[in-house]
């Protein structure tokens, strides 16, 4: 059960990191985009603001497509259910099983 909960604060912190370099990318795209349609933009500020408003929604939408097409990446390596728990009782089932199973 500790490795379970030690595994899944990893997964969180890693799932915390990639958010926060989400936002950063966000940012800082941001920051480029209004940049370049400040300089191209001839139509004025508004029109500056409803391209900037529409390529942030195409590159959301990208971003999101992207990150839905990717697996979740879990590590395999690690047994998730510690050797004391796959005794075998004498009805045959894992002990394990048996206790989880109340909870689900």
């Amino acid at each position: 059960m500790e490795e379970i909960e030690a595994e899944m604060k990893l997964l969180n912190w890693h799932k915390l990191a990639n958010e926060a370099a989400l936002k950063a990318a966000i940012i800082r795209t941001k920051s480029l985009r209004a940049a370049d349609s400040s300089m191209l933009c001839k139509d004025g500020p508004k029109a500056a603001a409803a391209n900037a408003l529409q390529d942030k929604a195409a590159w959301m939408a990208q971003v999101i497509e992207e990150e839905q097409r990717k697996p979740l990446q879990v590590r395999t390596n690690l047994p998730l259910i510690p050797r004391q728990a796959r005794r075998v009782d004498g009805l045959g089932t894992c002990a394990r099983r048996r206790r989880a199973s109340v909870f689900f």
